[in-house]
């Protein structure tokens, strides 16, 4: 894990974290800039499988499909 997947990790942990203390998910989203529908997949995924589970998926595959333009695949 790079340092950006740490900090990443980090944050969403902050996130769950705050929704905790506060009991309140829509106060918690509102305040960290996230939808309900986010943090539900968050914790969903961090229940099942811990802080791995937070690391970013998306932007490997953003890297992956620029790759694969970049190499004009068939």
């Amino acid at each position: 894990m790079n340092r950006k997947d740490e900090q990443e990790v980090k944050r969403k942990l902050k996130v769950l974290a705050y929704a905790q203390e506060t009991g309140n998910v829509s106060k918690t989203c509102r305040y960290w800039g996230i939808s309900r529908d986010t943090f539900y997949r968050w914790k969903r995924e961090y229940e099942k499988h811990g802080e791995k589970a937070l690391i970013n998926s998306k932007r490997e595959c953003h890297l992956f499909c620029v790759t694969a333009h970049s190499c004009k695949l068939p």
